[in-house]
């Protein structure tokens, strides 16, 4: 695939990490780990590809996301806050991770608006310095009176009462990457290769060897099979859970349960580059230019966060989560016809199974298991996991 070249601006800046990755390489031995590659690619300060002053979602970006087809995404996605809040007054907050270009938040704090419940508090997990700006712009301009009520942070507070929303958050954690030969499981790393980078294997280290044994004993991988491990979601997930006192979490994103995640036919793991909307499957180059990510093992998601004292509240289909949320009849209010168009046009990226419909799914966790989330009615699909 011909990817389109990078304005100047652009390259100098991918060049600059690009000198700072391979100084780490360096001090490394030669190589490091495809996870540390990722989070130095996508958060370096200023540099990386969710830290840089540059568009990253929406037509001018590389991507679009749900919430910026259509603002009935957020407006489905309000109901489960609005049931959670009604059997537990006390979970009056609501906390985005990643909050991207801001739009989820706007349009749901405006449907909110229009019912009269906005929250206590609406919190904005987001590391990067200029994705805040942009965020505060858009949230200002939309919700004047409101504002004040909306806080950034950089890790989820102590104590939260709420429910915790994370849209295509998951699949931007750091990733360990593997692969089969001789019947071992070997490392696939990044080292530097005449002024790019070049994957390069080698044993794994003892944490990644050791999550591999365990998936081994269910998958019975083959020779020469690739794909990848998120060791870092358990110690992520275990934060959040230790710090929800009262609510629960809505985890949104592409990817599967363990036997379809990590099935034979998947030889090549499920790793995409999204360049100026051009999917692709080389993360070596554009470092800073382009998004990673790894699709995520919902298995494992389940595993981490009810080991860490969350309960499993569903797991379904994106299509099946907004359908139930009545998806279709709030589109039938709108009136004009290119909002009708609009709204129908991304109604069927959303819900149908050759667009984000079935790749997508949600997740729900709360801290007791008589709560419960709202959108599992229609399609429970735990016995995937």
């Amino acid at each position: 695939m011909t990817l389109p070249l990078p304005k100047p601006t652009d390259r100098a800046r991918s060049d600059a990490l690009a000198d700072r990755i391979h100084a780490e390489i360096a001090h490394a031995g030669g190589a490091i780990s495809f996870a540390r590659y990722m989070a130095l690619a996508l958060y370096t300060p200023a540099l990386g590809y969710y830290a840089a002053d540059h568009a990253v979602f929406g037509r001018s970006g590389d991507f679009i996301t749900a919430p910026e087809l259509t603002p009935l995404f957020a407006r489905c996605l309000i109901e489960p806050w609005l049931a959670l809040r009604a059997a537990q007054p006390a979970a009056n907050t609501i906390a985005e991770f990643g909050a991207g270009s801001g739009v989820f938040a706007r349009d749901m704090l405006l449907a909110l608006r229009t019912i009269a419940a906005l929250p206590e508090h609406y919190i904005i997990i987001e590391p990067s310095a200029t994705l805040r700006q942009r965020q505060a712009v858009l949230l200002r301009a939309a919700l004047p009176d409101y504002f004040d009520k909306i806080r950034w942070h950089d890790h989820l507070p102590d104590c939260f009462c709420g429910l915790v929303y994370a849209n295509e958050v998951l699949d931007a954690l750091p990733a360990h990457c593997f692969t089969i030969q001789h019947g071992q499981c070997m490392e696939r790393c990044v080292a530097s290769h005449h002024g790019g980078f070049r994957w390069q294997t080698r044993a794994a280290e003892p944490a990644l060897q050791q999550q591999f044994a365990l998936l081994n004993k269910e998958c019975q991988f083959t020779e020469n099979y690739a794909s990848e491990i998120r060791l870092t979601q358990r110690h992520w997930l275990s934060d959040i859970a230790a710090k929800i006192k009262i609510g629960g979490a809505l985890f949104i994103d592409y990817g599967y349960g363990r036997r379809e995640y990590y099935h034979p036919a998947r030889t090549h793991g499920t790793l995409t580059c999204f360049y100026r909307h051009h999917a692709h499957a080389d993360p070596l180059i554009l470092p800073g230019l382009q998004d990673i990510s790894v699709h995520v093992d919902f298995t494992a998601v389940a595993e981490d966060a009810t080991a860490a004292g969350l309960h499993l509240a569903g797991f379904t289909s994106q299509a099946a989560f907004l359908l139930a949320h009545h998806l279709t009849e709030h589109a039938a209010h709108l009136t004009d016809a290119r909002a009708v168009h609009t709204a129908a046009e991304a109604i069927k990226t959303l819900t149908l199974p050759t667009a984000m419909g079935e790749t997508v799914k949600v997740m729900g966790f709360t801290t007791d298991a008589a709560l419960s989330l709202t959108g599992f009615e229609l399609q429970d699909r735990r016995h995937d996991l």
